[in-house]
């Protein structure tokens, strides 16, 4: 065997000893070297050399392995016992938690890391969730507890995100921060739908005030941002009240044309 043309790395066999040596001791390390370096040919004196060792100790040794074999390679004399590897936990059903500030997904198998995810990662974290929700690959008590939702409230996001509706995967606090789009010519196209939906007998909900606001004037609102203003406005008591006073005018006017 020409190991003339094979790389060696400093670093790496440092590294690779010293983990070794942490298993198995460093004894036994050097012997595998050093009985290795003799399979390869090398010289006793050159071998001693490196290892550090007086040469009727490794000569000893090599004629130990072809009576003892593999047994040869032990520390008899050291009290040294090697640390037990912990095995690698194995998950039967897959799991989710929180853990720091990150999540991690455990799913069937043998694994160490699992799939991890960042908190500050929002959407990312909802959209995966939800989505092993919907493939019954996650118990929704599960994902309800990391999402800080109900059970109810989650397996309605899961339906939603199923149908398509991405949009929910964002926070639903967003109106909170459309407050700063109610100008003063949206609030009046606010006024406009809130009357006219009113005094049509339409539903003056801020889910169906949304929707007509996109579609009349194409103005992209949220939900709670339209009910705070329609509460700021005073416009929740006139849903009941404007339906008679346009009757009342319309009266009066008629009369006046008689």
């Amino acid at each position: 065997m020409d190991c003339r043309n094979i790389n060696f790395s400093q670093v790496k066999s440092e590294k690779r000893i010293n983990k070794a040596a942490g298993l198995l001791g460093a004894k036994v390390v050097a012997r595998i070297i050093g009985f290795a370096l003799f399979l390869l040919g090398a010289a006793h004196k050159d071998i001693n050399r490196l290892l550090n060792t007086p040469y009727e100790t490794f000569n000893s040794f090599t004629k130990r392995i072809w009576k003892d074999r593999i047994v040869a390679f032990e520390d008899r004399r050291s009290s040294y016992n090697p640390e037990p590897i912990t095995p690698e936990p194995i998950f039967d059903m897959p799991t989710a938690k929180i853990q720091g500030d990150e999540v991690i997904i455990h799913l069937p198998g043998k694994t160490n890391e699992g799939i991890r995810m960042s908190t500050e990662n929002k959407v990312v974290v909802k959209a995966i969730l939800l989505t092993l929700l919907q493939n019954q690959v996650l118990d929704s008590k599960i994902v309800a507890d990391i999402l800080g939702y109900t059970q109810s409230h989650t397996l309605y996001l899961s339906r939603e995100v199923e149908a398509g509706s991405t949009e929910i995967l964002f926070d639903g606090r967003r109106g909170q921060k459309q407050d700063y789009v109610f100008k003063p010519k949206v609030k009046a196209e606010l006024i406009q739908q809130y009357s006219a939906n009113a005094i049509a007998g339409k539903s003056v909900a801020s889910e169906v005030l949304a929707i007509d606001l996109k579609e009349r004037c194409g103005l992209d609102l949220s939900d709670r941002s339209i009910r705070h203003h329609v509460q700021k406005l005073g416009l929740k008591n006139i849903a009941k009240t404007l339906p008679e006073i346009l009757k009342q005018i319309k009266k009066k006017s008629g009369k006046q044309l008689c």
